[in-house]
């Protein structure tokens, strides 16, 4: 990585870095000739060593020939960082107890539209190493999202993040097809739903999470952000998942 790049990182803008390593390449140096080695202009020299100055990286000192700016070693950089690093650490505990006394609120987010449907499917892939619960008819999602979507990168984004699903589907031909083109690695396990379930919506659960999809005629999708609620519906389909434990 070139080192203007490296410089960038720790909050170096163009004119700051141009100035710092000029300095370093010069030694304490004039501000003409840290002007003309920079390419900064000398008006602005100034104005960036201030900015150098305040960061602690660059010092000053005068001479019968004027100001000289002289680099701080390259050395102190890095134990500028370790010492940022260790404050922000000792600090952490005390963050984590303030965000604690906040209390939970629940949200709810309202889509209208396709992009609705596939704003809620990505974020149903956002918590890695979790399970998904899918409650609905498959038909009516893929109407929007397409198969493509799902295949090209749904499902493998899914089962790089290890979030397993489990799904409790209308019996038509696409949850047939979901079911007979299951494989383990797919992370994904399909029950039938009896014929006596006709809706047409879908509904997700996921860590404290519940999204609520309407049908094509509505294009509807509500995501509610909610530890109860997703504790409830969660229960709801372990209810109906132990039910029909042998309708597959």
């Amino acid at each position: 990585m070139k080192i203007e790049d490296v410089l960038k990182q720790y909050g170096l803008d163009a004119d700051e870095t141009a100035v710092y390593l000029a300095a370093l390449q010069l030694g304490g140096s004039p501000v003409q000739e840290i002007s003309n080695q920079s390419g900064v202009k000398r008006t602005s020299v100034y104005l960036v060593a201030k900015s150098l100055m305040n960061k602690g990286i660059l010092g000053e000192y005068k001479t019968r020939r004027g100001l000289h700016l002289v680099a701080q070693p390259p050395e102190l950089l890095v134990s500028q960082l370790e010492e940022k690093a260790k404050a922000m650490a000792s600090i952490i505990p005390r963050l984590k107890a303030i965000a604690k006394k906040e209390p939970h609120k629940p949200q709810v987010q309202y889509f209208e539209g396709k992009q609705g449907y596939f704003s809620v499917c990505e974020d149903t892939l956002q918590k890695h190493a979790s399970e998904l619960l899918w409650l609905g008819d498959p038909a009516e999602i893929y109407a929007v999202i397409g198969e493509k979507y799902d295949n090209d990168y749904y499902i493998p984004t899914r089962v790089k993040r290890k979030i397993c699903l489990r799904g409790l589907l209308i019996k038509n031909a696409w949850s047939e097809k979901l079911v007979a083109n299951n494989r383990p690695d797919l992370l994904r396990d399909i029950k039938f739903l009896p014929d006596d379930f006709p809706f047409c919506s879908t509904q997700f659960i996921y860590h404290n999470k519940v999204a609520f999809i309407s049908s094509t005629n509505e294009l509807i999708s509500v995501l509610v952000h909610s530890q109860d609620l997703a504790a409830m519906e969660r229960a709801k389909f372990e209810l109906l998942w132990s039910k029909y434990a042998l309708l597959r």
